[in-house]
């Protein structure tokens, strides 16, 4: 069930930074013109671990109906806090189905799935930007190091 709701880059992986947090990287400060400093600051131990799914959430339980799922980019994945701040982790029987750098129509297509797959209580959807959208993410992702091309993430197909 959901075989296509995977990231298969990130599939068990364990890593201390995901992009904008990383401290020997200042690409996204000129891009985006971030204050780093909000990132290197910040109190909490944050260590990037993801699950057999590619999500950086626990792994998933067998029966997934009647949970909360929440879809979403990188505010939903929990980019640059530690893993008991995310925000699927202060629901109760949450799954999180959060990606760095997501764009609008992966979002779509990977709510679209659960909702025809499993039997959701509530799906909680935090899109991303306007401007995120698949021919952009492809052509900017290649100048920007770390980031997940889309040939490597693959689409749902629903």
């Amino acid at each position: 069930m959901l075989d296509n709701v995977i990231i298969p880059f990130y599939i068990n992986r364990d890593q201390p930074y995901l992009g904008c947090d990383d401290p020997n990287r200042n690409s996204l400060q000129e891009v985006y013109s971030y204050d780093l400093r909000d990132y290197h600051d910040y109190p909490f131990n944050i260590q990037y671990k993801f699950n057999s799914r590619g999500f950086r959430d626990k792994e998933w339980p067998i029966d997934i109906n009647d949970k909360i799922w929440c879809v979403g980019d990188s505010a939903t994945c929990g980019t640059g806090i530690s893993h008991e701040h995310i925000y699927s982790n202060l629901l109760k029987d949450a799954i999180n189905c959060g990606r760095y750098y997501a764009d609008n129509e992966w979002i779509r297509d990977i709510a679209s799935s659960i909702l025809s797959e499993a039997n959701p209580k509530l799906v909680v959807i935090q899109w991303s930007y306007f401007h995120r959208f698949k021919r952009y993410l492809l052509e900017t992702e290649k100048n920007l190091p770390g980031i997940v091309t889309g040939k490597q993430i693959g689409r749902a197909h629903v």
